[in-house]
């Protein structure tokens, strides 16, 4: 019952989330790693996709898969999920064959911070709300 009611509020949205950030913040961390490794290709989850998969299973809860978009972005170690950020401005390919941008992973990481800290907000907001309701407080 109690994960059938925190799935059909935001705290559901919310963890997959922050399972989300923190999968996404791990391969983040990798490509810096591996900035001078020699033909390396960064790797990085494609946020869009993410929300996209996140907005479905919030609209059409009757429809949900059996793997949430979290645990599918948990699943980063699957080359099919990565996604190649590639634009004109990325295709830059150093003297070692990487392909590692220092700023643009600095970038990355400061945007994945960002909502990972928005989500951990929102979820600190919603138990404060729970625990409010439990213990008919609301100076809790």
């Amino acid at each position: 019952m109690w994960n059938s009611m925190l799935g059909q509020s935001a705290v559901g949205a919310l963890t997959q989330t922050l399972q989300f950030t923190e999968r996404r913040h791990d391969l983040i961390s990798s490509n810096v790693a591996n900035m001078d490794t020699p033909d390396y290709q960064t790797r990085d989850l494609d946020v869009k996709n993410f929300q996209a998969e996140l907005r479905e299973v919030i609209e059409n809860p009757v429809n949900k898969s059996t793997q949430s978009p979290g645990e599918l972005a948990a699943l980063g170690d699957n080359p099919d999920i990565w996604k190649k950020a590639r634009d004109a401005s990325k295709q830059i390919l150093y003297h070692d064959g990487h392909d590692v941008s220092m700023e643009e992973q600095v970038t990355e990481a400061a945007k994945n911070q960002s909502m990972h800290n928005t989500a951990v907000a929102l979820l600190k907001a919603q138990f404060r709300t729970l625990q409010m309701a439990i213990t008919e407080n609301v100076n809790v």
